[in-house]
């Protein structure tokens, strides 16, 4: 094999001294080695892939890909057909299903780079005002605006257009193509209108000789005000995609579990607990189809949703190290119920046993039958998973949202102050004794810092620690930049106040634009539990009327708790509607467990007495 994979990628042995250097295998080699067959065939099919793959910024051939794409839908094949086949005749004919794995594979990998070059529009669609704002800043201070592009490489802050200028760098230093020319062939490529627009709209007027500072000042404004129009579109999609969501997940839910009850309550000899409505049916509905769904729709909300290319993931550290207690606690307080006791102990050692007691104790102090107790179980450990993730980001959250206000007006005090003629660093220093808010301590340490010599890149790097909302970031840049660079004139620190504004602005429509839309899975979850705890207790009611056995406590134990777990699931899609952030999820999450557990406790007490009226 390795023979082949030699003699076909045509890869030279490099000798050194008495040992011989080989390259690594690697998965992209040996797809083009064995199926470079597969990426000539389908890049005939699909043509335009290469124009995707630059779009998306994907460094592949396009042959390479498509070879990679063959490598991986035959691996998978081989994976999981005889699976199938092996499943389809021992298991469960719904094993059968895993057949579709190969050619998902194969969709997957055609797909991947339009959500890329989506996902990276996206982006680009964030950075290009930023990027505008930041050249602008720098040209009314008396840089080249070209120069000022330039710098955009090296900035962390706007990844996306910082390979766009690094591209533009090359071409200009290294193939010797004209600055106007180089910023031309990079608008073709970078896959944003607003990109596109400013790049050549600047372009003619470096051709004609026009005013580019005016030019750039203008665009900058144009660009944010269209932003406030993108943003209401962004709201009436994002509402699109929660009907759907909610029309997915709550109704089609709910008619599978109607479904699945009757058909586990009919006698087995009238097609009760078997065939496509058997218990492993429903479990791979319950606990992977819908998830699966409720995370499609994550994404779908992700890649529509403004976004920003730097997140603060502070809150999800707390949450990630809240998972294994999370997966601890389950043991004893809900699957202990569906497997036996000795699951639970280790002998005379018996250390999750007390929580086992605790959860039937709670259920019987709540009054409920037998049966809620891994329901309880779950409302619980949901809650336990999601309080420490919900109280930092609601305070993180809180934390940026108030740096970001002490941040807007302390640039509209330089501004008023630096007209008096007094130095941009003195200004600074005069403002860090008034009151920012949480703005206020960050500002005192960047006050000493350059009292005390330090360069503004080394202040820049302080901050970088302790600012981690993007938008905090950008903007302190764009000051200390327009300082250490364009000397921070007045006209400068004018411009950057009113970009600032007009950012807050726009975050502030934005979040009330968004905020309505996370009622709808509250709604939605709500029905879906009680819609089937009702039903179940209309069930018990029939046989008691009839005077017949009805394991109440059983279906109890089966149908509620994989509701309860997509209910708080889609708490998550509430947090990334409302806050554009899964973290901001965490709470509607931990509201919708104490919400189940309030509907489970309140059910009897509605419905206890639901009985079937004979004639």
């Amino acid at each position: 094999m390795l023979k082949k994979y030699y003699s076909m990628a045509k890869v030279k042995v490099q000798v050194k001294g008495k040992k011989a250097y080989r390259p690594k295998l690697t998965f992209t080699s040996l797809s083009y080695a064995y199926f470079s067959w597969f990426g000539r065939r389908m890049l005939k099919i699909f043509k335009n892939i290469p124009v995707i793959l630059e779009a998306a910024n994907i460094r592949i051939h396009p042959e390479t890909y498509l070879s990679m794409c063959g490598f991986a839908t035959f691996f998978s094949l081989a994976i999981f057909l005889p699976i199938a086949l092996l499943g389809f005749f021992l298991l469960n004919p719904i094993m059968l299903t895993l057949i579709a794995v190969p050619p998902l594979v194969l969709v997957l990998f055609l797909i991947y780079p339009n959500l890329a070059a989506s996902n990276r529009a996206s982006i680009l669609d964030t950075e290009v005002p930023f990027a505008a704002a930041y050249v602008s800043v720098l040209a009314s201070g008396g840089i080249s605006p070209f120069k000022a592009f330039e710098k955009l490489k090296d900035l962390e802050f706007l990844p996306q257009l910082g390979q766009a200028a690094k591209l533009v760098y090359v071409d200009t230093r290294a193939r010797g193509i004209d600055p106007v020319t180089a910023l031309e062939e990079s608008a073709k490529h970078v896959p944003s209108k607003d990109y596109k627009e400013f790049v050549l709209g600047y372009a003619s007027t470096l051709r004609v000789g026009g005013d580019t500072e005016h030019y750039l000042l203008k665009r900058t404004e144009i660009m944010f005000e269209n932003r406030k129009t993108k943003i209401k579109i962004i709201g009436e999609r994002m509402a699109l995609l929660m009907e759907s969501y909610i029309t997915v997940a709550i109704l089609l839910a709910l008619a599978l579990y109607v479904m699945f009850i009757v058909t586990k309550i009919m006698p087995t000899g009238m097609g009760g607990g078997g065939g496509l409505f058997s218990m492993e049916t429903f479990v791979i509905f319950s606990y992977i189809f819908l998830p699966v769904v409720s995370g499609v729709f994550l994404y779908m909300i992700d890649i529509t949703a403004p976004k920003y290319p730097i997140s603060d993931y502070r809150a999800y550290k707390w949450f990630f190290a809240t998972l294994p207690f999370t997966f601890l606690l389950a043991i004893p307080m809900v699957l202990a119920f569906y497997l036996p006791m000795p699951f639970v102990n280790f002998g005379e050692f018996r250390p999750l046993e007390p929580f086992y007691t605790f959860i039937i104790w709670f259920r019987q102090i709540l009054g409920l039958d037998y049966g809620f107790e891994p329901a309880i179980g779950i409302c619980v450990v949901m809650m336990v998973t999601f309080l420490p993730g919900m109280i930092m980001d609601i305070k993180y959250s809180r934390e940026n949202s108030l740096i970001t206000l002490g941040i807007t007006n302390f640039l509209r005090d330089l501004v008023e102050i630096r007209k008096t003629g007094i130095s941009p660093e003195k200004c600074i220093f005069y403002l860090a004794k008034r009151e920012y808010g949480e703005f206020s301590k960050i500002l005192r340490l960047m006050s000493n810092e350059i009292s005390w010599g330090i360069s503004f890149r080394k202040v820049l790097a302080d901050l970088r620690r302790r600012l981690h909302g993007w938008l905090n970031l950008m903007t302190m840049f764009l000051l200390i930049d327009s300082i250490d660079v364009g000397g921070g004139t007045p006209e400068t620190l004018e411009s950057l106040a009113s970009f600032s504004e007009s950012i807050m602005s726009i975050e502030k429509e934005k979040r009330s634009s968004l905020r309505p839309l996370l009622l709808l899975p509250y709604i939605g979850g709500l029905i879906l539990l009680i819609s089937t705890i009702t039903i179940l207790f209309f069930a018990r009611s029939i046989f008691q009327q009839f005077s017949a056995a009805f394991g109440f406590g059983d279906f109890v134990k089966v149908f509620v708790p994989p509701i309860i777990f997509n209910t708080v699931f889609m708490g998550l899609v509430a947090g990334k509607v409302s806050g554009e952030r899964v973290s901001a999820g965490f709470k509607h999450s931990f509201v919708l467990a104490i919400i189940s557990l309030i509907s489970l406790y309140l059910a009897p007490i509605f419905m206890g007495s639901l009985q079937i009226v004979s004639t």
